[in-house]
């Protein structure tokens, strides 16, 4: 009988404990609540990084046969036997409407947790790694590839217009234009970082999305006080890197506020 996948999502092959480290995370999370860190599960999707609470998931398995149900949506590729059990298989890339391709060697299935007969797996194309966030930096819900934005008539100046995200029509801001005056061109590596915060979901254009980084609490600096003292608020942090250029963390509520002091000026208001 086939045996749960123990590949390490950074290369090697040792046992990564899924269950110990799902409640080592969760009693972490207690110990840790005035920091409010979180370990979150990487993986890819046709070329774009995703992620899972940790704490969600169960256990990883190698691909294996799976058999398919009649009468299921078409995101239900079918379920599969793990160990006398049966586990539902859903295709994530068909759930979240990016494509779809049949399953190879190098597929995973992430096991989440479940009542028993009702468990299900999450088809990926690749397992990464484990990062560990801060949970209040946690507001970006996914990144997409850029595409045809709709204007919006009299609109802010800093909006876009809008996409339509899954059947949710969701504001478009152009990062570039907001930040230095100058439009981000949409070429094939421009992406979209979709965000919520309090509840309302934007679209932020980017020329293009490069990393996820896991950084140490004391690798992060305040922004220079030049910056500040200009009245550049715009940078929250800066995130110092060995043998790298450091990182500059935005403030998404300056941002924000800078939408909306371009809708008060259009409108003839004084911000």
């Amino acid at each position: 009988m086939s045996q749960p996948d123990t590949t390490n999502p950074t290369g090697g092959e040792e046992s990564m404990g899924w269950e110990s480290l799902a409640l080592t995370a969760a009693g972490r999370q207690v110990e840790e609540e005035e920091s409010l860190l979180r370990d979150l599960l990487t993986f890819t999707l046709n070329g774009d990084s995703y992620a899972v609470p940790v704490e969600w998931v169960r256990e990883i398995v190698r691909l294996r046969g799976i058999t398919p149900m009649p009468r299921v949506p078409p995101e239900i590729r079918g379920v599969i036997s793990l160990r006398g059990e049966i586990v539902q298989v859903l295709d994530l890339c068909r759930r979240l409407g990016i494509g779809s391709r049949e399953p190879a060697r190098s597929n995973r299935i992430i096991v989440l947790h479940g009542d028993p007969g009702n468990v299900t797996g999450l088809l990926v194309d690749s397992v990464k790694e484990v990062l560990r966030v801060d949970e209040e930096a946690i507001q970006i819900r996914e990144i997409v590839r850029s595409q045809e934005v709709t204007p919006l008539p009299r609109a802010p100046e800093l909006i876009e217009g809008v996409v339509d995200l899954r059947g949710v029509v969701v504001p478009v801001i152009d990062l570039g234009h907001v930040l230095c005056g100058e439009r981000t061109e949409n070429s094939p590596e421009s992406r979209i970082a979709i965000l919520e915060v309090d509840g309302m979901v934007l679209g932020l254009r980017v020329d293009a999305a490069v990393d996820v980084l896991g950084v140490e609490a004391g690798d992060v600096d305040a922004p220079p006080a030049l910056a500040t003292h200009a009245g550049y608020d715009k940078i929250r942090a800066v995130v110092r890197r060995a043998d790298a250029p450091p990182v500059l963390v935005l403030s998404l509520e300056s941002i924000l506020e800078s939408v909306y002091r371009s809708a008060l000026t259009q409108g003839g208001v004084e911000a």
